[in-house]
């Protein structure tokens, strides 16, 4: 994904485990399978700021739970804190923020 609005759709979220690259802050995750109706919420954010490392962000649902692990293409692209990510329902799905000098 480059920095044009794009949509990674994730059918079976819970069961991906590859990484996310090239993600910018106007590009968006569906969860198509998490339900939102056990009150999503991001519980954990790991991950330094170091260039080609990943962020790994963590969001329960009920019984469901997914990691998704953001690359890192320049240092400090992705912040680790959950402050920096935000959950909605299927109309408008997971958004991350990305650092300004990734904004276009």
């Amino acid at each position: 994904m480059r920095c044009s609005q794009s949509l990674l759709k994730l059918d079976a979220a819970e069961s991906f485990s590859g990484t996310v690259a090239g993600l910018s802050s106007s590009d968006s995750i569906d969860l198509a399978n998490f339900l939102f109706s056990d009150n999503p919420t991001i519980t954990k954010v790991t991950g330094t700021a170091a260039a080609g490392t990943t962020t790994n962000v963590t969001i329960m649902d009920g019984t469901q739970s997914l990691v998704l692990k953001l690359v890192k293409a320049i240092a400090g692209e992705f912040a680790v804190n959950a402050s920096a990510y935000s959950l909605s329902a299927d109309s408008t799905p997971i958004r991350a923020r990305c650092s300004s000098s990734r904004r276009r």
